[in-house]
């Protein structure tokens, strides 16, 4: 049998938690539209794109579904970006445009918390 560490349930908890729950990192990179179901649709293009071609299917028909995936994928992503754009803009109609665009070119607000870990 299977010993959790920890001296009550609570601590027991913690560790599972530690040690199998996923880690969020936000980085500089790190894009607020990008959820789940764009990450499944990249993992199905790019195993598409990998199969092996057999007797039963053709060089193009394996390329055929490829492409057809791409512009899947390029759909969702422009549609993802325009939903969280749109719903941005709605959530601050009365701010300032000026702290929209701040907000745009640093979304996650690392440049300035960057700065204060420096100084």
């Amino acid at each position: 049998m299977y010993r959790i560490p920890g001296k009550n349930p609570y601590e027991k908890l913690k560790q599972l938690h530690d040690r199998y729950n996923k880690c969020l990192k936000i980085m500089e990179r790190s894009k607020l539209w990008w959820d789940d179901e764009l990450t499944v649709q990249l993992k199905a293009m790019r195993k598409s794109r990998k199969e092996k071609v057999t007797e039963k299917t053709s060089r193009e028909e394996k390329n055929e579904k490829w492409k057809k995936k791409q512009k899947k994928i390029r759909r969702m992503v422009r549609e993802k970006k325009t939903k969280c754009w749109q719903n941005f803009c709605k959530e601050n109609k009365e701010k300032d445009p000026w702290e929209i665009t701040k907000w745009a070119k640093d979304p996650w607000r690392l440049k300035g918390s960057m700065g204060k870990l420096t100084s």
